[in-house]
């Protein structure tokens, strides 16, 4: 295979001009030098990990500064004044909370009435620092799944160190201990448990100790078989009573207790999967596309396809919601009502059920909106399903999503059918939004009420709880819970939304958040500026409250940009299958066109400008280094994937190639190989100074991925590379949040010893 004169020049290649006479193989032939970096637990490997830290904290976690910023981080971190927003469970709220007495955090109640009155008095359930020194492991909360209708048992999910694997254990909520011989699984993995009723769950069980070989496992190292567990019986004599095939992604099951259902859903790849409904023994799989969401509530059925659909004489476009009822789908009825229809500026962000109100989240231009829709009450045979609650509606499972409705009867009527989804016999209300924030809405309890919370904030703004209604008169109409403090300094900054041109043509939106004085178009001037991106997995980078980048950036002058690239799902799933597969390096070139875009609008110098990423964004960075080194100053590259070769191959990898392409198959190596930043990273390059982290428990991404490109750099000769790795925690968290503190602040130290240092000089463009 050639590459073709639109590929970017392999690393060493002298012009654009001859990169067509340079031939890619897919992949190197021999073993590779670093790979005994994949060996986690072997001494040899624990001495580079610890050689390593060494080296990086010296360089750049020291001086009064750095230990002033971390305590900024563990104060705001383990605040008493943080938000608080608990789950309601009947008369209590529910919360889990870390504070200076408590790092790992308890999980707490208090009277429902008594925390709306803000005279909440909290009665602590499980202190997880006392666990942990009881039992000698630091435990991490995952949360909880408390048993309807009585909320006097809960199952609990601790992960020990903060990876994904978890334990499960049921715990009683009147004697406020774990019930013993009860439904408890000790040995970690990558588990999940839903109730049936008080004495039977459905349980998804990882046995494999880590090894993708082993049965009860995916390839991708997540449970493909869903058991049913009685009271009273072994777990391993616990029936199986639904799986999918070993090349899924995984299988997982639930049951509402409102309308005495079961529902099942398999994930067959992280864009494909169905869901299926119990009717006696049987699974029966709703007949929708592999690429639709389905919901259901109070006798309707909802389908959100992300490819154009055409059904019934008409094609709904892909990324919309569109509704049955779920009695007239099954008798064969194909005529829906359109809830959601995205345009090019709209996609669809969530669906969720109160009582009497659906919620339909939708980004309108990177503005989150809320549609609330009520149906109207139809008679259509289904028992009782408009006393029905969704309990748990919005349950969601990689492709599917099933909740709470009534069983469908039969002999739906077609005059019904028609009336149904008459838009004229349903009701529709948009939800007021804040000028300049982001407006989150969710509902409290759907059992009970349409009550709401609404938080608001943008990357300037703390966040705001509040308390309103589906049912009111004016939407508008909200009372304020709390309003938390400010954790930076924002005075004089401000934020700029601006877009940037890809190759291709495409407009790429960002935003730009820094001083007014050196941002706006008046008095702009170059400044070292931070460029944050993702760009993978159809998921959004929506604004947010700046409280990291605030205190550990922008108060000392820096600028913080985020990147909306396609990839991500800013703008629905076409934005999204536009950089996947052998279209990723379009997330690259959509990156590198906001880069660009910064320097030549005088936001920043090339040799000011640094990129941070993490997880697929660690890709994202790492590949644009290799492909575009000239355009950064320092690189931020953290809990990565970057060997595309072996990624399939280590822990959770390969659920993921539906995005990025099959390493084995001879035409997906050759685009993989082309972008792979492990493969292309080459000696005779000048790159960036480039930071690279990871987690010793991360067991979503191996930490191999970040630990061979360091040392593979550092063996090329590169000096300026520098590698660091938790020893506690996983792919996102660390248990206590004192690690996770020292972890920000050696990022911040190392971009201000980059590109912080030309600070206010005169900077020579690179060509």
């Amino acid at each position: 295979m050639q590459i073709s004169p639109d590929t970017p020049p392999l690393p060493g290649a002298s012009s654009p001009a001859d990169t067509g006479s340079v031939a890619v193989t897919a992949w190197p032939a021999g073993d590779d030098p670093q790979g005994w970096l994949e060996q986690s637990e072997t001494p040899e490997v624990a001495a580079w990990v610890a050689a390593q830290n060494h080296r990086t904290l010296q360089a750049y976690a020291q001086g009064e500064a750095f230990e002033t910023l971390v305590q900024r981080f563990v104060d705001e971190a383990l605040s008493p004044d943080q938000l608080v927003v608990p789950t309601r469970h009947g008369d209590w709220a529910h919360d889990f909370r870390q504070d200076e007495a408590h790092p790992l955090g308890i999980w707490r109640r208090c009277q429902w009435t008594a925390w709306l009155a803000g005279e909440p008095q909290w009665q602590t359930l499980l202190d997880l620092d006392e666990l942990s020194e009881t039992e000698e492991v630091d435990w991490s909360w995952h949360g909880a799944s408390v048993h309807y209708p009585d909320r006097e048992r809960a199952l609990l999910f601790l992960s020990p160190g903060g990876g994904d694997a978890i334990v499960i254990r049921e715990f009683d909520l009147v004697s406020l201990s774990f019930v013993e011989d009860g439904f408890n699984i000790e040995a970690d993995g990558k588990h999940g448990a839903s109730w049936i009723d008080r004495d039977t769950i459905y349980f998804e069980w990882d046995a494999s100790e880590g090894d993708t070989s082993h049965p009860s496992v995916t390839r991708s190292g997540y449970p493909r078989e869903v058991r049913r567990w009685s009271r009273g019986t072994l777990l391993e004599d616990a029936p199986v009573v639904f799986s999918c095939e070993p090349g899924d992604i995984s299988a997982s099951a639930s049951y509402d207790l409102e309308s005495h259902r079961h529902f099942a859903f398999r994930s067959i790849t992280f864009d494909e999967g169905t869901t299926s409904w119990l009717d006696g023994d049987t699974w029966c799989r709703y007949e929708v596309p592999l690429d639709a969401d389905v919901y259901t509530w109070k006798g309707w059925l909802m389908v959100a396809p992300s490819r154009d659909w055409t059904i019934g004489g008409a094609t709904h476009r892909g990324g919309c919601l569109i509704a049955i009822r779920e009695a007239a789908f099954l008798d064969g009825e194909r005529s829906f009502l359109p809830l959601f229809t995205p345009d090019e500026k709209t996609a669809l962000a969530g669906f969720e059920t109160g009582k009497e109100w659906a919620a339909i989240t939708y980004s309108d231009d990177l503005d989150t909106r809320t549609l609330f829709w009520k149906p109207p009450v139809i008679e259509d045979g289904i028992t009782a399903v408009d006393a029905l609650t969704a309990a748990e509606s919005a349950i969601a499972f990689a492709a599917g999503a099933a909740g709470a409705g009534g069983m469908p009867g039969v002999g739906f009527a077609i005059a019904s059918s028609h009336t149904a989804i008459d838009p004229a016999a349903h009701e529709f209300r948009e939800l007021p939004i804040d000028a300049g924030s982001e407006t989150s809405a969710w509902f409290v309890d759907d059992l009970i009420d349409d009550a709401l919370f609404l938080s608001t904030n943008h990357y300037l703004e703390p966040p705001t709880l509040w308390l309103g209604d589906a049912r009111s008169a004016d939407l508008a109409e909200r009372r304020e819970i709390q309003r938390l403090r400010a954790s930076f300094d924002a005075t004089g900054m401000s934020v700029i939304r601006a877009s940037a041109t890809a190759p291709d043509g495409a407009a790429i939106p960002y935003w730009v958040v820094g001083k007014s004085a050196l941002i706006e178009a008046g008095s702009r001037q170059a400044a070292p500026c931070l460029l944050y991106g993702y760009g993978g997995f159809e998921i959004s980078l929506e604004p947010s409250y700046a409280s990291g980048p605030g205190m550990g950036w922008l108060e000392q002058g820096g600028v913080y940009v985020v990147a909306n690239i396609r990839g991500g799902g800013e703008y629905g799933p076409e934005w999204h299958r536009a950089a996947i597969r052998d279209k990723r390096p379009v997330a690259f070139d959509d990156f590198a066109a906001v880069a660009r875009a910064l320097v030549s609008e005088g936001f920043t110098h090339a040799r000011q400008l640094a990129i941070q990423g993490g997880s697929n964004g660690g890709l994202l960075v790492a590949a644009c280094m290799v492909r575009y080194p000239e355009l950064f100053g320092a690189v931020v590259c953290e809990v990565p994937v970057l060997d595309m070769q072996r990624y399939h191959m280590l822990l959770a990898g390969a659920s993921w190639m539906e995005e990025y392409g099959d390493p084995d198959k001879a035409e997906d190596s050759h685009f993989l190989a082309a972008y792979s930043p492990y493969h292309r990273v080459a000696a005779d390059v000048t790159y960036p100074p480039i930071l690279i982290t990871s987690a010793a428990g991360d067991d979503r991404v191996h930490p191999a991925h970040a630990r061979k490109m360091a040392a593979k750099m550092q063996a090329m000769g590169h000096t300026d590379v520098w590698y660091y790795e938790e020893t506690q925690g996983g792919h996102s968290a660390t248990p206590d949040p004192r690690d996770a503190a020292r972890s920000a602040a050696l990022v911040y130290q190392f971009l201000w010893d980059t590109i912080g240092k030309y600070a206010g000089k005169a900077v020579i463009r690179k060509a």
